[in-house]
């Protein structure tokens, strides 16, 4: 997991986001539009779109072990 900057894909402001090593997909949140959004670079990498709490903390302590 590593951090970038990238224009929002809704506003084109510049803002940072979180790329995910292995499956590319990059999450983030822009402030001035106040929109999350979640960008796939690759299919299927196996991480669910929709993830509940519990499964997010699984796979954030999943992306820290790498």
């Amino acid at each position: 997991m590593k951090t970038i900057k990238i224009k929002c894909p809704s506003c084109g402001n510049e803002v940072s986001a979180v790329q995910y090593e292995k499956c590319k997909k990059i999450q983030g949140f822009c402030g001035d539009c106040e929109k999350n959004f979640t960008l796939n670079l690759r299919k299927g990498c196996g991480v669910p779109m929709l993830v509940k709490k519990e499964e997010e903390k699984q796979i954030s302590r999943l992306e820290e072990g790498k």
